[in-house]
């Protein structure tokens, strides 16, 4: 899989942090993703639904929208912890949304918004 464009927040994956808004990153192959059904990009992040239905995200992680505990910024894919085979994927700024195959839907990262359902704001 690959992935291009403005890079600041490592959500292109690999490849230099490019912080101008004139410069972006050309294609770049993100390392570690094998069996990508879809792939979804949010503000800062990127994620991709995996043929066994697990979840990898990349980018900032600033507000948890990669799922997992890592650092803010992450250029390789850590997989979400995710309980249930995702279907779907969505990804907001700084929020991410699967759907399993119940017809259940899973949001995590800022909720600022109300935007993963939580009713806290």
């Amino acid at each position: 899989m690959a992935c291009w464009g403005r890079n600041l927040n490592r959500q292109s994956g690999g490849g230099p942090i490019i912080d101008s808004a004139d410069e972006v990153v050309g294609v770049t192959l993100v390392e570690g993703v094998a069996g990508a059904k879809a792939v979804v990009a949010g503000g800062r992040h990127s994620c991709a639904l995996l043929d066994d239905g697990g979840v990898v995200c990349w980018g900032s992680n600033q507000s948890g929208q990669l799922g997992s505990e890592e650092a803010n910024l992450v250029s390789a894919p850590v997989r979400a912890a995710l309980d249930v085979r995702a279907v779907a994927l969505a990804a907001g700024r700084e929020h991410t949304c699967a759907l399993d195959e119940e017809g259940g839907v899973f949001c995590w990262g800022s909720d600022g918004q109300g935007q993963i359902g939580t009713g806290r704001q």
